[in-house]
């Protein structure tokens, strides 16, 4: 377990990490979880992101589904589905295939990747029921790395693979 200054300190160069890449620097729409607990801290860069103008969406559950809405300031969260900061529910503001497109890009959590793309989450699978939704995403996780293992980890047809994997050390480009 990493101590809060610690993850606050590799946060911010996964952050740095993100900016370099084309794909993060190309895009248009940016789909970004809420950080809750141990969690590569992300308010920074949802914060930086909304100060350059960007479309910014944030994860809300609802039932046993997520479904993304388009925040203009981290007050427009609040708590919801197990403390986690979510944002309100609007059919005006929610992320949907008409506003998909291929300059659109998913930060994605999860306790354990491995180095060929698969992510092993919380167990509810609201991510790969959202990501089976959404091909075109760019499907970008971020993790500490000691979240990364080099053996392949539990995983099955349901389970949608990462593009990137980025950590304080390294980016993993994921083929196929």
């Amino acid at each position: 377990m990493l101590g809060a200054s610690e993850r606050n300190e590799k946060s911010s160069r996964i952050t740095e990490k993100l900016y370099e890449l084309e794909a993060f620097k190309n895009a248009v729409d940016y789909l970004l979880y809420v950080d809750y607990r141990s969690e590569v801290i992300t308010r920074p860069l949802i914060d930086r992101l909304l100060n350059e103008g960007k479309k910014v969406y944030c994860p809300k559950v609802i039932g046993m589904d997520i479904s993304f809405y388009r925040i203009d300031s981290l007050s427009d969260l609040e708590s919801g589905y197990q403390g986690i900061y979510e944002p309100a529910e609007n059919a005006l503001n929610r992320y949907t295939s008409l506003v998909q497109s291929d300059k659109s890009i998913v930060i994605v959590p999860g306790s354990v990747f491995d180095i060929y793309g698969n992510r092993m989450g919380y167990g509810k699978g609201f991510y790969d029921r959202f990501l089976s939704k959404y091909q075109k995403l760019c499907r970008i996780a971020v993790c500490f790395d000691l979240q990364i293992s080099e053996n392949v980890i539990p995983h099955n047809e349901n389970d949608i693979k990462m593009n990137y994997i980025i950590s304080e050390r390294r980016v993993l480009r994921i083929n196929g």
